[in-house]
């Protein structure tokens, strides 16, 4: 088996092999405007309720700190329902993973993510949000495999992330069309 787009842990690393990164996912703190606060590292989460997608490990940092610093408020992939969660405050911030590096171009993402979803009839508390400027990481993505198998295939990879990224072929790949 190889995986796509993991990031690195601890528990990962015990028991797989990664390849060079692919390309970078950055982690935002999406909360209430009339909710912001400021974010320089996880222990301003202080006593927060953070809505998360289940069985997602934010980084061993965050994972160590959960349920300790802030509470988690683990839910489907759903961003759209998660936003709903937040506007009614069921949550004081939610965790969303984007390929976009500026906040105001991620807050643009959800509100065309909201405009898209038609399962129920939008309410304005559920527009009233925004993306903190500084996200809570950047996650480095990878192929991954079995720590004790496939280990020329990573070699292989390796070499094709490599030259994608320098002929910028990766880059093209995962851009969006225009």
């Amino acid at each position: 088996g190889l995986g796509f787009g993991l990031s690195k842990n601890s528990e990962r690393l015990a028991t797989m092999r990664f390849s060079e990164p692919i390309y970078a996912n950055y982690v935002w703190i999406v909360t209430r405007k009339n909710n912001v606060f400021p974010f320089a590292n996880l222990d301003d989460l202080k006593g927060k309720t953070i809505g998360v997608i289940r069985g997602v490990s934010y980084g061993d940092e965050f994972d160590q700190k959960k349920n300790e610093v802030f509470t988690v408020e683990e839910d489907t992939a759903s961003h759209v329902a998660r936003l709903k969660k937040l506007a009614m405050k069921r949550m004081d911030a939610m965790l969303f993973g984007a390929r976009q590096s500026n906040a105001s171009e991620v807050e643009a993402l959800l509100h065309h993510m909201q405009y898209l979803d038609r399962s129920h009839v939008l309410d304005s508390a559920e527009s009233d949000f925004t993306v903190l400027a500084k996200p809570l990481r950047v996650d480095e993505l990878h192929f991954a495999v079995h720590l004790n198998k496939y280990g020329e295939l990573i070699k292989r990879l390796n070499i094709a992330i490599a030259r994608g990224k320098k002929n910028g072929e990766i880059n093209r790949i995962l851009s969006p069309a225009k």
